[in-house]
């Protein structure tokens, strides 16, 4: 049995004795509510912090990037630190689309719980605009995301830099064409 089914099965039992008589009389409705109120956060206590969340960001950025392209991995939701890390950099060393030398030089660059990831890039032939931010919002990572690529952009393809990539830890990804 699992901790979760344990402690949903205390928790049922506890209920069920809340509102069972004992020698005949029932428990008073003052002590019951507050023993239910207790019973109900200390599940949602649980509940929160088996829904935390980790993600890691992998990137393999070559020193030719423009030639081999940028190799990225990502991942959102993983149980924990380790775990996300090793499949973004699994996702980054077979990232499709990219020379091997980006694949060769992948990385973990960060981690985050709660928190929200964007990549942005230039995705034209020749690019070598990248960026990417992990901030506490989807907004502010893509902007910041944006920012990042604008800067390392070459000067006449700034405009070029677009969001390609955003998640939030504990909720969906969005691809973005």
């Amino acid at each position: 049995m699992s901790i979760s089914s344990a402690s949903s099965l205390a928790a049922r039992s506890a209920v069920a004795r809340l509102f069972a008589p004992r020698g005949g009389a029932a428990v008073p409705a003052r002590k019951r509510a507050r023993i239910f109120f207790f019973i109900l956060l200390m599940m949602s206590a649980h509940l929160t912090r088996s829904c935390e969340a980790e993600g890691a960001l992998a990137l393999g950025f070559p020193s030719d990037a423009p030639k081999y392209g940028v190799a990225i991995g990502w991942t959102v939701n993983f149980p924990n630190a380790t775990e996300a890390e090793k499949r973004a950099m699994e996702l980054c060393t077979s990232y499709e689309g990219t020379g091997p030398p980006a694949r060769e030089a992948c990385t973990v660059v960060d981690t985050f719980a709660k928190e929200c990831l964007a990549i942005a890039l230039d995705s034209e032939p020749g690019a070598d605009g990248f960026g990417w931010a992990v901030r506490q919002t989807r907004s502010k990572a893509e902007h910041d995301a944006v920012a990042n690529c604008r800067a390392t952009a070459n000067q006449g393809r700034v405009q070029l830099c677009k969001v390609v990539a955003s998640c939030c830890d504990g909720r969906r990804c969005e691809l973005k064409k």
